[in-house]
C-alpha cells in the first residue's frame, strides 16, 4: 500500500530541494518535500495511507500522534499532509496547546488555526480557505448561468443568493448556521 519514493530513482526538484534545505537549516519541519528525507517510518506511513484510503472510500478515520519532543510527530504530520494533498484532499492542521484545545473556551482559537493552516493541491502551503470559497462561488455562478440567467440579467444576483442559501441551508440547524448562510 505504501507508495514511497523509490530511492533508486529519487531526483529532488530544485524548488523542493531549496525548500527542504532552508527548512532544515532553520531547524523547522519542511511543509513540502518530506518524502525525500523520510527514513524508517514505513509502518507509520503505511497506516496513515491506509487511513487516507478509508476516507477516500467514504469512511472516517482519526489518528493522534503522541510522542516525546523530537520524536518526529510534526515531521510525520507534514509527510502525510503531502501525501493527502497529492491525492486531492483538503488538509488542516493545528498543534494543540493550552491556548488551542479541542474543547472548552479555547475552541475558537483552535478553529482559527485550522482555517489558517488549511491547504489544498492548488494552495499547498496554507490559506486555502480563500481558494476553496472562490471555487465554490464560481461553481454556483456557473450553475446559475447554465440555468439560463446571465450575469447581466437583473435577476442574476437574487438567483445567485438563493442558490447559495439553498446549498447552505442544511447547516441552519447548527449553531450559527443561519448566520453563516446569510453571510
Amino acid at each position: 500500500m505504501a507508495e514511497h519514493i523509490n530511492e533508486a530513482t529519487m531526483r529532488v526538484p530544485k524548488r523542493v530541494l531549496d525548500t527542504l534545505l532552508n527548512a532544515l537549516s532553520s531547524g523547522v519541519v519542511p511543509r513540502t518535500g518530506a518524502p525525500y528525507i523520510a527514513i524508517g517510518r514505513n509502518e507509520e506511513i503505511a497506516a496513515m495511507l491506509d487511513s487516507l484510503s478509508t476516507v477516500a472510500d467514504g469512511g472516517g478515520s482519526m489518528r493522534f500522534l503522541i510522542g516525546r519532543y523530537g520524536s518526529g510527530k510534526s515531521f510525520l504530520m507534514q509527510l502525510i499532509r503531502g501525501y493527502a494533498l497529492d491525492r486531492g484532499f483538503v488538509t488542516a492542521d493545528a498543534d494543540l496547546s493550552p491556548e488551542r484545545r479541542l474543547c472548552g473556551s479555547c475552541g475558537i482559537a483552535t478553529y482559527r488555526e485550522l482555517i489558517r493552516n488549511m491547504a489544498c493541491k492548488t494552495s499547498p502551503e496554507k490559506g486555502a480557505a480563500t481558494a476553496l470559497l472562490a471555487k465554490y462561488f464560481l461553481q454556483v455562478k456557473q450553475d446559475v448561468v447554465a440555468q439560463g440567467i446571465l450575469p447581466e440579467h437583473p435577476d442574476f444576483n437574487l438567483t445567485l443568493k438563493k442558490r447559495i442559501y439553498a446549498s447552505l441551508c442544511s447547516m441552519e440547524g447548527n449553531v450559527g448556521g443561519f448566520d453563516f448562510a446569510t453571510v
